[in-house]
């Protein structure tokens, strides 16, 4: 289906003026009709910040080698950008295309390891999909691990 489809069905379906097909931002606006009902949301650098700041508050200043960071819905990585301790980080996204963004971000010095950085639909998929490295992590005897509730 062309973008010019896509935006006349949208127009269709959510009674928007049929002028508006005619102005560039019809397609802009329909992939971000399609980011929503996917739940795929853009994460603000000052939340990023603050999401930060509280966990240090909690956790301590050193969290970032205590604890590991498995964000399982993590789109492009935003939420993740400052975090300085790449060994400890994960990074699975439902959609390769956002695969692919992140390791280009890694590629442009993003503080990321590309082998954690993979394709998952934490809804559906099992465990076993997980790379091996996380799997050991996940199945660690646990009994030496902080735990923070």
């Amino acid at each position: 289906m062309r973008d010019k489809d896509i935006c006349e069905e949208t127009v269709l379906k959510n009674k928007i003026e049929p002028d508006f097909l005619d102005k560039p931002t019809c397609t802009d606006i329909v992939k971000e009709i399609n980011r929503e009902r996917k739940g795929s949301f853009y994460t603000p650098k000052i939340w990023v910040e603050l999401s930060q700041k509280y966990i240090a508050d909690v956790l301590g200043e050193d969290w970032q080698d205590e604890y590991y960071v498995w964000d399982c819905a993590a789109g492009t990585g935003n939420l993740l950008t400052g975090l300085t301790n790449k060994y400890n980080i994960w990074a699975s996204t439902l959609d390769k295309a956002d695969v692919d963004v992140m390791h280009d971000r890694i590629e442009n010095g993003a503080n990321l390891l590309d082998d954690h950085v993979f394709q998952f639909d934490f809804l559906n998929d099992g465990f076993e999909k997980l790379p091996k490295g996380l799997q050991k992590i996940i199945n660690k005897d646990n009994h030496n691990v902080k735990r923070h509730r």
